[in-house]
């Protein structure tokens, strides 16, 4: 009998301790399965009035799609979402190499009142499959429990099956453990924190990201973004480095039936235009760009019909890859703009100030705004 008793309570302790360390911690990263993220306050030093802008980027290194991100920057306490700002976005897939920005803007509710220090929590909140998951294993161990008791009381030739009985019952527990490690898995939790100072006091801002599965085979286009440096303020990359070629991976060159990579400028002129060899590892060799904002596009479409397409915005600083631009890139009245632009944007380039307002066309166009042919561009007489 007390062998019985032992034999019961020992197996009810391990059943309970397979089904807490079920159960996973949550743990916090910058990085998590090829996917970075970067949380941002635009300051570290705020007035008790002042706005908090936080800046929260999700970029997927891999080469493989990313499925269901959800970006959240949590509205900190005595604070709330600033008009026209939002504290959570939601993404269907992010292609390899792409990222995404959530811009949030908190304002203070009641100026007068001083912040508090306060934690950011990155706990997980609990599923409604994991919480069924726990309660059924709950139940199995109290079942098997009071099946144990029972058999004690009972006759002998009863004791067999009852204790049977609650060795299936316990064994049915541990299956549990992983159906709730499944329902976890079934998505991965980044959460990160960033502490900003507000009228002398502490204050920690959380942001979190969440994402699904990652796609079993890689991206069918993909387009090398190495040297080049992602800016979420400005959602482009910068370049400040000479490139030689422009490279990337195809999933199916076998299928292609025309590839091609194109520049174009910020105001969609075309700068360059060159067909690409399909293969799984393609280049574009001496692709020119402009100082300045270059938007380029790979495009490939497949034997099915499908098309495939992918836009890089990148500032370009570095002025050897202008070298193989085959344009004109004179500048016969020193304006600042090259003759091809000149050309571009149908101002003469033999005369600095083309609508004779007093203002350069190079002030007009990279400073102002405005438009250099027109010398009253807003129509107001002035």
């Amino acid at each position: 009998m007390k062998r019985l008793k032992k034999l019961g309570a020992l197996l009810a302790i391990l059943a309970l301790i397979f089904a807490i360390a079920a159960v996973p911690v949550s743990a916090a990263s910058g990085e998590r399965d090829g996917v970075k993220v970067t949380a941002t306050a635009n300051q570290r030093e705020y007035l008790s009035d002042s706005k908090i802008m936080m800046t929260l980027v999700a970029e997927n290194t891999n080469d493989k799609t990313v499925s269901n991100l959800e970006l959240t920057n949590p509205v900190p306490k005595g604070y709330r979402l600033s008009e026209d700002s939002q504290s959570s976005m939601q993404i269907e897939q992010l292609r390899a190499g792409e990222a995404v920005t959530l811009k949030t803007v908190y304002e203070a509710i009641d100026p007068t009142v001083e912040p508090t220090a306060q934690s950011a929590s990155s706990q997980p909140v609990l599923e409604w499959p994991e919480l069924i998951a726990i309660a059924v294993a709950v139940l199995l161990l109290a079942l098997s429990i009071t099946v144990l008791v029972l058999a004690i009381r009972k006759k002998q030739e009863k004791k067999l099956i009852c204790i049977l009985l609650s060795v299936m019952m316990f064994a049915m527990v541990l299956p549990i453990g992983d159906l709730i490690l499944s329902v976890r898995r079934s998505y991965t939790e980044i959460s990160l924190e960033q502490t900003v100072n507000v009228q002398d006091a502490q204050m920690a801002l959380s942001s979190k990201v969440r994402f699904g599965e990652i796609a079993n085979q890689r991206d069918d286009l993909i387009v090398d973004k190495t040297g080049m440096v992602y800016d979420a303020s400005r959602d482009l990359y910068h370049l400040s480095q000479h490139i030689t070629a422009l490279t990337g991976t195809m999933n199916r060159p076998e299928s292609v039936t025309e590839a091609v990579c194109t520049v174009l400028d910020v105001n969609g002129n075309k700068l360059f235009s060159q067909e690409i060899a399909p293969a799984e590892e393609w280049s574009v060799p001496d692709v020119p760009l402009i100082i300045g904002v270059n938007v380029i596009q790979v495009t490939v479409e497949y034997e099915d019909g499908q098309t495939e397409e992918s836009t890089t915005t990148v500032n370009n600083v570095n002025e050897e890859n202008m070298e193989n631009l085959e344009v004109d890139r004179g500048d016969n009245d020193q304006d600042g703009v090259l003759n091809f632009l000149e050309e571009m944007y149908q101002t003469d380039p033999d005369n600095p100030d083309t609508d004779g307002d007093g203002l350069t066309d190079y002030e007009e166009m990279a400073v102002i705004g405005t438009d250099p042919t027109l010398p009253d561009t807003d129509g107001n007489g002035t």
